[in-house]
């Protein structure tokens, strides 16, 4: 009897918790979140042409409108989560099926340097040098919710191949027509960059009336200079030529290609300069 009885109390005290536990599931409540409308996607441009000699300029930059109202249910406990923005790029058409992701941050805007922007394209396997139609959309995340996009806008780019300088040796212009010589207070080697397409150093900035010479790795022990002519017909250089000068003030593009011999030791060079 006493057997009977503990059987049933532990199979009563079964059924009463299953019912407890039904009863709590159906009496749960979820607590929802609705993000509200898809940002607005602007552009600075929607036609970019990419060039290394400008990768560390800035490309394009993307202002959206960040998503501040959120609808809350079911709890009294109300803030404003964070966002993740994410701009997205692909080939017109192809409905942003493999696209290019650039993380965006919490906005409202984000500027995208042309290395950065390159970088993304060349995911897209874009033929270098060429425009290509692509379109660009922002994808706006919250938490697990599914993403909210912008609507997809055209967007040309030009995209380049990335190219390594021949060695690791850089090339600055240093004199009173830059920053001074090397020998004075706070003057230093303003660097080239590597141009892959043309082969030579260059740069672009303000020159001042004067003199001014190129030097390896910012020492003299390879320097190149020369006799002044017309720099925009190019002028030869020399190793431990002659101080080069600028009549005028004003900016100026500035190539400077180096000769090597099949020792790769510098023989020489030839300057261009254009306004």
């Amino acid at each position: 009897m006493s057997n009977f009885l503990t059987r049933f109390s532990l199979g009563w005290l079964a059924v009463a918790g299953l019912a407890l536990t039904t009863s709590c599931e159906k009496d749960e409540t979820k607590v929802t979140l609705d993000q509200g409308a898809a940002p607005q996607l602007t552009t600075s441009s929607n036609t970019v042409v990419l060039t290394q000699v400008n990768a560390a300029q800035q490309a394009v930059t993307f202002n959206w409108t960040p998503s501040t109202s959120f609808a809350w249910q079911n709890t009294g406990n109300q803030y404003n989560p964070p966002v993740t923005y994410t701009i997205q790029l692909d080939k017109a058409g192809n409905n942003f099926a493999a696209p290019a992701n650039i993380e965006a941050g919490a906005g409202p805007n984000t500027t995208v340097t042309v290395e950065r922007l390159n970088v993304a394209l060349n995911g897209l396997g874009l033929e270098f040098g060429k425009p290509a139609q692509l379109e660009v959309r922002l994808k706006s995340e919250l938490s697990a919710n599914a993403p909210l996009f912008s609507t997809a806008q055209p967007f040309t780019a030009t995209s380049y191949k990335v190219c390594l300088p021949p060695n690791a040796n850089t090339w600055g212009i240093v004199g009173p027509a830059a920053n001074g010589w090397p020998s004075d207070d706070n003057a230093t080697d303003d660097n080239l960059t590597y141009d892959c397409d043309t082969k030579s150093y260059v740069i672009t900035r303000a020159l001042k009336a004067g003199d001014f010479k190129f030097r390896r790795n910012k020492g003299w022990a390879t320097n190149l200079g020369g006799a002044t002519g017309d720099y925009t017909q190019g002028i030869p250089l020399t190793l431990g030529g002659g101080d080069l000068k600028i009549a005028a003030d004003g900016v100026y593009k500035i190539s400077l290609q180096v000769t090597t011999d099949a020792a790769g030791a510098v023989t020489g060079g030839r300057l261009t300069i254009k306004q």
